[in-house]
């Protein structure tokens, strides 16, 4: 006779009232060779019931000498894909033949949106009467808020009824054990019972081993474990205060981008852990906003990321369409955030997933660009993404898929992975930082080679106008003299005085336009406004030039004659720079 099973599949049910399920849809899928398996398997399982025959797991030995013991190998399973059994449901008589036996060292049943209900026993019969043992859940801790999940406790008695009842996590019982890196514990003795069911529930992976400790094993592996959180955490923040310092030394924003990624990533780990349930406990309690804060600060580890690399390896100074690719990416993961308002967590994890999926390609090529452009600090970054992604990668199907093997290399991967990786940025950053310093050093000297040739030009200007200076004296020095001599002979010749006269004012007037000159060679900047163009008699030009510069050839024989042709027509020049080219191609030969 056919009915609907409690998990919604169709079912067998005997007059005994137990409930078989039986997939309809293996007669299509595998033809007649599944239905003659069912048909067997559903025969062995009526023997079993006709005999009485219970098929629950033997119960877990405690034993004295054993350290630990992984119970999951020992307990039996059932999948609730409605979520709506009830624990007097699942004790019925007729529930027991649903049950699975589990084999693993740990239950897995990767991402799942159904309740998952465990059953165990214990032995205590080889044990000292008032002897303790710990009993651990975790980690990961399961703890209900507005996400689904969980893990309830139930102790059953000898009639089969539930004697005790446990919601793990609220530390209401004087039995649990408040933990720091561990998961949910408990205080177990002859006393507490010998048979258990458990309902877990999850919106992540659900992951969850159950061990049996001996009380000081327990608080020695408690002891390192916490180490190593501590060796961590001190890792961590000690990257984070570090570079703070160095960017109010330096000021350079990949150091707060920097701060930001590691910080953040800090902060995922309290919240990940449940280390901030752990500081405060009404924390356990599943307090609204610390749920949230644990969904939003994966977009936002992803941000600060982005921007870190983006801000580190200078992507929109060489590459634009890249760097818009970045920034809209950062973008897409804000709207992820939006999504982490909604209740059903499911709903951004799909998004944010393909977004990384995506975004991993982006920062690859981003190194490879830089690296292609020759940056250095691009290859440091580069690891240190290729160790986090590896840890990452370990940690998700470690999460995700059942199969995948658990070891502390595994366990601790995404651990390792983080402190190299923030070791790693920051050593990019030492690159960077000697980049910057390579760059003030060589904009120091550029400007000190700039000042050294200032100065030279200033040394020459000062010889040339020295230079320019002396012609014009020179020449009103020669012609005052002859004058002056002229006047000693007392020479009625005052034609030639009054020439010479005339060339001293002239010289004179030269000698004030090169002072002016040097005043306003500030003001020479534009050709422009230095060479002033107008027509110039180039015939009274030579002939002035000649005048000025005969005094100075003294006595030595040299003709000084103008071969200009006085009919020459004007020329466009200025006439005073042409007067100083004259006078000191004159001088010099």
């Amino acid at each position: 006779m056919s009915a609907v099973g409690p998990n919604g599949q169709p079912s067998l049910t005997s007059n005994s009232n137990v409930t078989i399920p039986i997939t309809l849809p293996i007669a299509r899928r595998f033809g007649r060779m599944a239905i003659a398996c069912k048909l067997a398997h559903l025969i062995s399982l009526g023997l079993m019931m006709a005999c009485g025959f219970s098929a629950q797991a033997q119960p877990v030995v405690v034993s004295s000498s054993a350290e630990s013991v992984a119970i999951t190998t020992s307990v039996e399973y059932y999948e609730d894909s409605s979520e709506a059994l009830t624990i007097e449901e699942v004790l019925a008589p007729s529930f027991n033949v649903n049950f699975i036996p589990y084999d693993r060292d740990l239950l897995h049943f990767g991402m799942t949106s159904s309740a998952y209900w465990v059953r165990f026993g214990l032995d205590w019969s080889e044990m000292a009467p008032d002897t303790q043992k710990i009993i651990e859940f975790g980690p990961p801790k399961l703890v209900g808020g507005i996400m689904r999940g969980g893990i309830e406790l139930f102790v059953i008695d000898d009639q089969g009824q539930v004697s005790d009842q446990y919601s793990l996590g609220s530390l209401q019982s004087e039995r649990e054990i408040k933990t720091l890196n561990r998961g949910f514990a408990l205080v177990l003795d002859e006393s507490f019972g010998d048979e258990f069911y458990l309902r877990v529930t999850s919106s992540r992976p659900l992951r969850l081993p159950i061990t049996l400790w001996d009380e000081i094993a327990f608080q020695q592996q408690s002891v390192q474990s916490d180490t190593m959180l501590g060796l961590q955490y001190g890792i961590l923040l000690a990257m984070v205060f570090y570079n703070l310092f160095l960017f109010f030394s330096i000021r350079e924003s990949s150091y707060i981008y920097y701060v930001l990624a590691i910080a953040t990533q800090t902060f995922f780990i309290f919240l990940d852990s449940k280390h901030s349930r752990y500081l405060l406990d009404n924390f356990y309690r599943s307090e609204w906003y610390v749920d949230l804060a644990e969904r939003v600060v994966y977009p936002i580890l992803v941000i600060t990321a982005l921007l870190f690399q983006r801000s580190l390896l200078r992507i929109w100074e060489h590459n634009i369409k890249l760097d818009n690719v970045v920034k809209l990416f950062i973008a897409a993961f804000g709207v992820v955030i939006l999504l982490t308002l909604v209740p059903n967590e499911k709903v951004f994890q799909y998004l944010f997933i393909l977004l990384i999926v995506l975004a991993i390609p982006l920062a690859f090529f981003t190194n490879v660009d830089a690296i292609r452009r020759g940056n250095v600090t691009a290859v440091v970054h580069m690891g240190a993404i290729g160790v986090f992604l590896i840890g990452t990668i370990v940690l998700m199907l470690l999460q995700l898929w059942p199969a995948f093997p658990n070891n502390q290399f595994t366990v601790n991967a995404y651990n390792v992975g983080l402190i190299a990786q923030a070791l790693l940025l920051s050593l990019s950053l030492s690159f960077r930082y000697n980049q910057i310093k390579q760059e003030k050093e060589d904009a120091q000297l550029l400007a000190i080679n700039n000042l050294v040739r200032s100065e030279q030009i200033k040394d020459d200007l000062l010889a040339n106008v020295s230079h320019e200076l002396r012609t014009p004296l020179y020449g009103i020095n020669g012609l005052a003299e002859t004058a002056l001599a002229e006047f000693e002979k007392k020479s009625q010749n005052s034609e030639l005085i009054t020439r010479n006269l005339e060339l001293i004012s002239a010289s004179g007037d030269r000698l004030t336009k090169l002072v002016n000159d040097l005043l306003d060679f500030s003001a020479a900047r534009e050709e422009a406004t230095y060479v002033k163009f107008r027509p110039v008699d180039l015939n009274s030009l030579v002939t002035l030039v000649i005048a000025i510069c005969k005094p100075l050839v003294g006595e030595k024989k040299i003709d000084l004659r103008s071969e200009v042709d006085p009919d020459l027509p004007l020329v466009a020049g200025d006439e005073d720079r042409l007067q100083q080219i004259l006078v000191n191609l004159t001088i010099d030969h």
